[in-house]
């Protein structure tokens, strides 16, 4: 009867570190990857989808930018080459898991020094906007932001180019990497330079 107990309390033992060691370390694991995916269909179909994805080409964008805090700061040349892309998006009003591109960039207004896209129109106050330690006059964009999440938890500020030119901040690589559904990204990841801020773009 002893014998049986320390039997069933070893395997039971066994079971709470195995679990343990899968929320500890295997999903952190996972996380730090690529997201899983559930794959369904048959297998001749998920061969092909597969195959497709990885024959698409990898595509990658650089970009000069400043950043203040927590304000992605761009000249309104990236901005519009960005909204070309289909890059700038907001959550669709009518479905949150659905995104909407802005399709080009919004006039600046004749009394703005630039434009604003934050998730509040309230955000963009007259005469108020730091920038380098400077308040700003901003005209307001949308609720816009970079990529399919907000990934940067960040306004997205966007000046004509000589006031980008002068803006008193250092200048850093934004590096954008679009992958398909079925990429492992670890290794073009690793590729980028040493101090370059990534987005992936999915």
């Amino acid at each position: 009867m002893k014998k049986s107990r320390a039997v069933t309390l070893a395997g039971l033992l066994v079971c709470a570190a195995a679990a343990a060691a899968f929320v500890f370390v295997a999903i952190p694991l996972l996380n730090d990857r690529a997201n899983a995916i559930l794959l369904t269909g048959s297998s001749k179909q998920i061969r092909a989808e597969i195959q497709a994805a990885r024959a698409l080409p990898e595509e990658r964008w650089d970009y000069p930018v400043k950043w203040d805090a927590k304000t992605l700061i761009v000249s309104e040349a990236t901005a519009r080459d960005w909204t070309a892309r289909g890059l700038i998006l907001r959550k669709d009003p009518d479905n949150s898991d659905k995104r909407q591109p802005l399709g080009e960039l919004p006039i600046r207004p004749a009394d703005s020094q630039g434009l604003l896209f934050a998730a509040k129109p309230d955000e963009a106050q007259a005469s108020a906007y730091p920038l380098g330690g400077t308040p700003t006059r901003l005209g307001y964009g949308g609720d816009y932001f970079l990529g399919n999440l907000r990934v940067t938890e960040s306004a997205i500020v966007a000046l004509p180019e000589k006031a980008y030119a002068a803006l008193p901040l250092s200048e850093s690589q934004l590096s954008l990497l679009k992958y398909g559904t079925f990429d492992d990204v670890s290794e073009k990841m690793a590729a980028f330079e040493q101090g370059a801020r990534l987005i992936k773009i999915h």
